[in-house]
């Protein structure tokens, strides 16, 4: 398991998705870079805040879950994420 702990997650989170096999993320909110940050692939999983609020807000980019699902990867939605 990860631990972060740190002024710059993305640093740590880097190496996580660079060195994990099979990758288990939660993140709030998605942007469109998501897809290129985290290079999720077949088999990892996902979960998210994909609530109706969330997506209405522009908190989740529905684009890049669409290209996740097309992927393999395995998208799950928490609405308190």
């Amino acid at each position: 398991m990860m631990r972060l702990i740190a002024d710059n997650a993305w640093d740590g989170l880097e190496r996580y998705v660079q060195q994990a096999t099979r990758k288990r993320v939660a993140i709030a909110y998605i942007g469109p870079a998501a897809r290129d940050l985290l290079n999720l692939q077949p088999d990892d999983l996902i979960i998210i805040n994909g609530s109706d609020a969330t997506l209405r807000a522009g908190l989740v980019d529905p684009t890049v879950i669409g290209d996740w699902l097309a992927d393999g990867v395995e998208v799950r939605s928490l609405p308190s994420a």
